[in-house]
């Protein structure tokens, strides 16, 4: 066996590149039993967001005018309302 470069590729799994501070590689540490293979150690520093706020939810806009001009989604509208009000109602 030749002591010649040596390429080895360690890898870090993540969702975003962006959250690691810094990270390291210590090769050739002790391997926990006798063996002929490598042990290699990756070290990494992240940042964690822990208290991420979820965004606020959209409000959908209303189109009143199309309320105004169609008889047919104005009668729509008022039946899911009405429907909507009784089914409060039946709660309490």
């Amino acid at each position: 066996m030749t002591d010649g470069p040596k390429k080895e590729i360690d890898h870090i799994l993540s969702h975003s590149r962006n959250m690691f501070l810094s990270y390291r590689v210590y090769r050739s540490t002790e391997p926990p039993a006798n063996s002929d293979h490598h042990v290699v150690l990756v070290v990494a520093s992240i940042r964690l967001e822990v208290n991420r706020k979820p965004p606020p939810p959209r409000q959908c806009s209303l189109n009143v005018q199309s309320l105004i001009a169609d008889d047919n989604i104005a009668a729509q509208y008022s039946v899911a309302v009405s429907n909507s009000f009784q089914a409060l109602d039946s709660l309490q």
